[in-house]
């Protein structure tokens, strides 16, 4: 009996000692294991006194509705400004200027598309849709005059602010004179032709007497598009030339809807009148062409200027004009004059395929477009009253042109007078020089300090 329970208990006592071996290990383990760390957290402090890290809050895009041509008559220009948009908003943003802080929030910019095509009654529906059923913040960058005249008063109306604004008719001034708050959100960022149309003529009369050559006579030919554009470069230019001692013997009109492409009974006449100088007002790609193709072939001994060949890139009409395009005058454009400003061109060149227009692309898109996000991060809010105070105050310095807006209603500036929220027009700011062209190629001619050449006289006027 006594061996029996002997044998019994020696199960329990190895079961015994297995358990104090695993015990001794895990205690052994867990000793000697490495301890885990834990993560100490990292705060950065948004100034010296604060230590609380502060997340600045994001908002919703800014909207900016911009309205140029996309389709008809001037749906090329439409898209290389297009194209110039948004290139220079890529730009914008690589460079932290995008998004902005704005009331408290960073915001970035969506770009909506609006297409004016180049028909008023199709720009203001657009317009207005944009603003009540989209709910744009910002809009501007219209085309044409006869657009601006539409829509001058809808942006105060609707308390938004309306930017870049090339619509130049000096007939918009006038009537935004007669009522100022009615369109005091309205920025109207080209000068009216009188400030600088009429510039031609004292060029063009300064760079023919700084060659000796002398005009057989003085008898003009002036014809123009059928718009307020068309007919306000018009009258300042015939007022110029009349001015300066010169006959205006033709002033005629042409249609933009559809663009007009027969110019032959015109130019006809032009040569029986036999005068010395004719000039076209076109914002019409294929009218321009026209005209110049048949002005050459018909052998018109005058002098040829053009208004509107400056905003088309060469690429556009010198496969087509060659010869015909050769020493033509234009006052219509500012010039690549510039390291930085080649630089910006051919960057834009080697992205799109084509060479861009400097008054497009340059001035009207990326100067204007960065001015207003310049003025955005100053002002630092969508208030109107505080965002149209702001662009007021700056005085811009742009890759290609200067921008300053006049604050008064009426400001006599050194070519005339300059109106209610318009850009000013000398050297530093809004300004064209003279080219004359040929291969394709333009050459300044004046004024005298930027002149890379001297006036070439057409061969059939030698």
């Amino acid at each position: 009996m006594s061996r029996g329970k002997s044998s019994g208990k020696v199960p329990y006592i190895a079961i015994a000692i297995v358990i104090i071996i695993i015990i001794a290990a895990l205690a052994y383990y867990f000793a000697t294991a490495p301890k885990p760390t834990t993560p100490t957290p990292v705060t950065t402090p948004t100034s010296p006194t604060s230590p609380t890290p502060v997340t600045t809050p994001v908002g919703p895009p800014i909207k900016i509705a911009f309205i140029p041509p996309l389709t008809g008559p001037a749906a090329r220009t439409g898209k290389e400004f297009k194209d110039a948009i948004e290139f220079t908003y890529a730009e914008l943003k690589a460079a932290g200027k995008i998004p902005i802080l704005v009331d408290g929030k960073l915001r970035d910019i969506e770009l909506i598309w609006l297409d004016s095509k180049s028909d008023p009654a199709e720009a203001v529906k657009a317009y207005e849709d944009a603003i009540v059923r989209l709910g744009v913040d910002i809009l501007g960058w219209n085309w044409h005059s006869s657009v601006a005249m539409a829509l001058y008063k809808i942006s105060t109306k609707y308390g938004k602010i309306h930017f870049g604004d090339v619509g130049e008719t000096q007939f918009l001034c006038y009537e935004r004179i007669k009522n100022p708050p009615e369109s005091k959100y309205w920025f109207k960022s080209w000068p009216c032709p009188p400030l600088y149309g009429s510039l031609f003529v004292p060029a063009f009369e300064e760079v023919i007497k700084d060659i000796g050559y002398t005009l057989r006579n003085k008898k003009a030919a002036v014809i123009v598009e059928e718009t307020d554009y068309g007919r306000g470069m018009g009258d300042a230019l015939k007022a110029a030339l009349e001015k300066y001692g010169w006959t205006v013997v033709y002033y005629d009109v042409f249609t933009l809807s559809p663009p007009e492409t027969e110019f032959t009974p015109f130019i006809s006449k032009y040569k029986d009148a036999d005068v010395s100088l004719v000039y076209i007002v076109s914002t019409s790609l294929p009218s321009m062409n026209a005209f110049l193709k048949q002005a050459y072939e018909m052998k018109i001994k005058a002098f040829k200027g053009v208004f509107g060949i400056g905003w088309f890139s060469p690429d556009e009409w010198y496969p087509t004009l060659k010869e015909a395009s050769d020493y033509v005058l234009s006052m219509d454009g500012c010039v690549a004059l510039t390291k930085e400003q080649k630089d910006w061109l051919s960057k834009f060149k080697a992205k799109y395929g084509y060479e861009p227009s400097v008054v497009v692309s340059g001035y009207w898109a990326h100067d204007n477009f960065c001015m207003l996000i310049e003025g955005l991060n100053k002002a630092g809010t969508l208030n109107p009253d505080k965002l149209r105070d702001t662009l007021l105050g700056m005085d811009y310095r742009g890759l290609f042109m200067g921008i300053k807006f006049n604050k008064e209603v009426e400001t006599p500036g050194p070519t005339g007078t300059v109106h209610y929220m318009e850009v000013f027009v000398d050297k530093d700011h809004f300004f064209f020089p003279l080219l004359q062209w040929k291969g394709g190629k333009s050459t300044v001619i004046w004024p005298k300090e930027y002149a890379e050449a001297k006036l070439e006289i057409p061969p059939e006027l030698k």
